[in-house]
């Protein structure tokens, strides 16, 4: 049987299409309905059962958690001998993602502004346009709450704004309108991680770590 290599791109076959594996989660996430979800994850267990990809069954789990939907239960000792995969591990980012799952909306909207106050503080550079905010929103979708959009980030984006927020960069209410402007069609549905062209990476990568960090250690309580 053919041996997937670990760093290889994986491409998944859904619908008589070839769609990325990061794309096709993301697909997932976003998905309207749980039946539509599901149809996403057939294809991922369908491909990581023909190549032999045993930890897919965790980022089946997070779909599925995505869309409170019950995991499947996993073994402790499960690993990956055919593959020589080792056993899986969180990603510091899936933890962080997974302690916030589990927050309240209030607990949500103070990590968000203690850590974007401390982008404002010591990483003022990064803040020279209100276009930022679509960095912003992509760290928080594509990393901690898939359920968020575009339309309605404004609302969240005045509860987490700081006061050391620079005035003449603090988001208004066409912001996000001018999404298209910044990010090019082809990298529209991709993580911001994924994306060929992200304007906003520095920003991006800045705010994932001040966040991880503050998550992972209560820091921002």
């Amino acid at each position: 049987m053919y041996q997937i290599k670990k760093e290889e791109v994986q491409y998944i076959r859904h619908n008589g299409a070839m769609i990325p594996e990061q794309l096709l989660i993301s697909m997932a996430k976003n998905a309207d309905t749980i039946e539509e979800a599901r149809s996403y994850l057939i294809s991922l267990m369908a491909h990581g059962l023909i190549f032999g990809i045993r930890d897919y069954i965790y980022k089946v789990n997070e779909i599925r958690e995505h869309h409170h939907l019950a995991p499947i239960p996993i073994p402790e000792d499960m690993d990956d001998m055919t593959n020589g995969r080792k056993k899986y591990k969180k990603s510091p980012e899936d933890m962080a993602r997974e302690k916030y799952k589990r927050m309240s909306e209030a607990m949500k909207n103070g990590v968000l502004k203690t850590a974007l106050e401390e982008i404002a503080d010591k990483r003022m550079e990064l803040i020279n346009k209100k276009a930022v905010w679509i960095g912003v929103y992509h760290v928080v979708h594509d990393r901690l709450d898939g359920g968020i959009v575009k339309n309605t980030f404004y609302t969240t984006a005045k509860a987490i704004e700081p006061d050391n927020w620079p005035a003449k960069f603090r988001i208004s209410e066409d912001t996000m309108s001018n999404y298209a402007h910044h990010i090019s069609c082809k990298d529209s549905l991709e993580a911001y991680f994924d994306m060929d062209e992200n304007p906003f990476k520095e920003l991006c990568d800045a705010f994932l770590e001040v966040l991880s960090r503050m998550i992972l250690t209560n820091a921002y309580e």
